[in-house]
């Protein structure tokens, strides 16, 4: 019983020495954090790819846009493009000839199989909330990887 109230009386007076060792401490609570970014990429963890005067992208800058999309929205989860070095998931179909696979295997181009995605991507692919512009950015990328 003794050792309880020893212990209880400790614990109390070194919770109070700490309350009274910070005297008016409390959080902030209209204080936010401040957002900081690497140099060029946006808060979603995209690649950011700006537009000069609303002039549409060049091919190579969609395919920045397009690498960067690839990479954060998760599809190096699932897709490996070995022709560009991207060694990743095993689950999806390598996309080096993504370019030339999928009109032959849905008899439409890439971008239009991006747009109306079919199959397991039809699940999958609206869910990661892809926007227009990121997909023709992945279209560009991947038509980059295709081999001879």
């Amino acid at each position: 019983m003794v050792v309880i109230v020893f212990f209880g009386f400790g614990f109390l007076a070194g919770l109070t020495g700490i309350v009274a060792a910070v005297p008016g401490y409390s959080p902030d609570s209209e204080r936010q954090p401040d957002l900081v970014y690497n140099k060029g990429l946006g808060p979603s963890g995209q690649i950011a790819v700006e537009e000069p005067g609303g002039d549409p992208l060049l091919p190579e800058d969609l395919a920045l846009l397009g690498k960067g999309v690839f990479s954060s929205k998760g599809c190096v989860q699932c897709h490996s493009i070995s022709s560009l070095d991207v060694v990743a998931g095993v689950y999806g179909p390598d996309l080096s000839n993504a370019i030339t696979n999928v009109p032959n295997k849905y008899a439409k181009t890439l971008l239009e199989f991006l747009r109306e995605p079919e199959g397991v991507m039809g699940t999958v692919l609206p869910g990661k909330n892809v926007s227009d512009r990121d997909k023709e950015g992945i279209a560009e990328y991947l038509e980059g990887a295709a081999t001879p």
